[in-house]
């Protein structure tokens, strides 16, 4: 009687298509929806994890430029249901995804033996007039629900901070990126850092600056290689 009350009165919305969900569903998508978040599809580029349609090792880029990292792996494209999910959760005060997400972040780990030698999980900082603004820093809620996920992992959490609050990525060019993150993060304990294999966690992978200036600071503080594991690549 009451799930028919809050049904009628007070609906659920799938958070992509918007459809009607009922009050006791468990997924924030509707059936529909859920199909088509989409995992990367093979084969990825070995360094950035990009796709490569037309096959092989490596792309374009990734031929000719070097990074700090030493692979970038991703769930799926950033597209679709996953797309708006990433941005009810980033933008729409939506934290509680946090678990949903992380989950899917999972599927990526066991799926990427190559990133699987890592020892210590990080994520990327928020500025924090930043944080402040948002109320929380989402890829920090993704690493903590992931290190739930992988026992015995564990989180470097408050190990790194973004010491500079710097201009929106989202319409600079991929150089205007690296420089606008240029050192802009600092290392505040490195003791979880020395001499480990560090995974980064983020939410979306677009030109991979961000994930390439924060492995340089964790290398700088005596990380032995650095990977990165985002829920999408844009």
């Amino acid at each position: 009687m009451i799930l028919a009350v809050l049904n009628a009165f007070w609906p659920l919305r799938c958070l992509s298509c918007r459809k009607g969900l009922p009050h006791d569903s468990s997924h924030p998508l509707c059936a529909a929806c859920r199909d088509r978040v989409l995992s990367m599809p093979d084969p990825v580029c070995a360094v950035c994890g990009t796709h490569l349609p037309d096959g092989g090792e490596h792309c374009r880029r990734c031929r000719k430029e070097d990074f700090a990292f030493s692979a970038v792996r991703s769930f799926g494209p950033y597209d679709g249901p996953l797309r708006d999910l990433i941005r009810r959760f980033k933008y729409g005060g939506k934290d509680r995804l946090a678990r949903t997400l992380a989950g899917l972040l999972k599927s990526a780990w066991d799926s990427y033996p190559e990133i699987r030698s890592a020892e210590v999980l990080a994520y990327v900082p928020l500025h924090h007039a930043a944080e402040r603004e948002r109320g929380y820093n989402q890829s920090r809620l993704l690493a903590k629900e992931l290190a739930e996920l992988l026992p015995g992992m564990p989180l470097a959490d408050g190990a790194v901070r973004k010491v500079r609050n710097t201009a929106s990525q989202t319409r600079l060019t991929r150089e205007e990126r690296a420089e606008n993150l240029s050192s802009a993060f600092a290392v505040e304990d490195a003791g979880p850092f020395k001499g480990k294999n560090v995974l980064i966690v983020d939410d979306v992978c677009t030109t991979g600056s961000t994930l390439n200036e924060l492995a340089k600071t964790l290398r700088r503080a005596g990380a032995r290689r650095v990977f990165g594991l985002t829920l999408a690549r844009d």
